[in-house]
């Protein structure tokens, strides 16, 4: 019996490499192939979009070499961990909270020396209010009209307008309006205002609206 050790120094280049060695033993011959595998870096994503809300998301690196990582932009609200690796690994990217009217954008750089540089794009929505009625319009005759809000943080209402009144039932806003006597249409609106916004404000108009007899005729 016979042993054969093989040896083969690193492979820094991009592409597998491959050997072939002969070995003869009296009347016998054998081929043994060889294969070195390449270094290499791959990510499981390089875009990722959060929502308003503080949240980290988890990158997976597939890797048979050292890599690092580094926020470029965003660095005021973004951050990784760890920053430095090798071979597989999970890579958390975390936002904090964006408590501004504005989406916003940051990137991050994933390298292998050599190997391969990865750019991760990073979206992160603002805070929004929306209405699922444009307007709230009333006959001449008045009644009341629900409309609904969507919202991902905390607002206040202020009302335009003495003629009509509203109640709320969380986000189910109800606006009240008695029966129009005065001859003439009238107007007013309801304004959702967020609140803690950060840098600016940010707020939705629901204009209300009550036909006269005439007009409603």
């Amino acid at each position: 019996d016979a042993t054969i050790t093989i040896q083969a120094d690193e492979n820094m280049t991009l592409s597998k490499r491959e050997g072939i060695i002969n070995v003869n033993i009296a009347d016998k011959s054998f081929v043994v192939y060889v294969v070195q595998d390449c270094k290499y870096l791959n990510l499981s994503s390089s875009a990722f979009t959060f929502e308003a809300e503080k949240s980290t998301t988890i990158v997976s690196l597939a890797s048979n070499t050292q890599w690092s990582a580094e926020v470029t932009e965003g660095r005021e609200w973004l951050s990784i961990s760890p920053t430095t690796g090798r071979e597989n690994s999970d890579l958390a990217i975390i936002v904090m909270e964006n408590n501004t009217a504005s989406a916003r954008h940051g990137k991050v750089e994933v390298t292998s020396p050599g190997v391969h540089t990865y750019v991760i794009d990073v979206t992160q929505n603002h805070k929004y209010i929306k209405s699922d009625m444009s307007s709230v319009d009333f006959t001449q005759t008045g009644g009341q009209i629900t409309f609904n809000v969507t919202t991902n943080g905390m607002y206040e209402i202020s009302k335009v307008g003495t003629w009509f009144g509203y109640t709320k039932n969380g986000n189910a806003i109800t606006v009240v309006a008695p029966e129009n006597m005065t001859g003439c249409e009238r107007s007013g609106a309801l304004i959702l205002k967020l609140t803690g916004i950060d840098g600016g404000s940010y707020s939705v108009m629901v204009p209300i609206r009550q036909n006269t007899k005439k007009n409603a005729e």
